[in-house]
């Protein structure tokens, strides 16, 4: 079982290029910039 030290180490290290070619994170990302630009956030 991954513990929490080693998930929040994890995230200290994602290359953030490497993360948006991963296709579900592409689409979470797209979605949540659509829900942003919708409530004039961005």
């Amino acid at each position: 079982m991954i513990t929490r030290v080693e998930i929040e180490h994890i995230g200290q290290d994602i290359d953030v290029e490497a993360l948006a070619r991963v296709p579900a994170h592409a689409a979470r990302a797209a979605g949540t910039e659509a829900a942003l630009k919708g409530l004039g956030w961005l």
